[in-house]
């Protein structure tokens, strides 16, 4: 469950820089780093006390968003 939840939320905040992306945007580097880490989820996860994805996902350390 908390697989499905993560990937739904990674989704969102994919969409919410979608605008970034579009061919007449300039994407700073920082920008373009933060969607690949979000991408990148979640086979590079980690959480803040080091245990397992919990299923409401409090414990997942998502990347900053610039």
């Amino acid at each position: 469950r908390a697989m499905s939840t993560l990937r739904f939320l990674k989704t969102e905040k994919l969409r919410e820089t979608d605008y970034y992306a579009l061919s007449d945007v300039t994407m700073s580097s920082d920008m373009t780093t933060y969607r690949q880490a979000l991408r990148d989820l979640p086979s590079n996860y980690t959480t803040s006390d080091g245990e397992a994805l919990t299923d409401n996902l409090s414990n997942l350390n998502w990347p900053t968003k610039p």
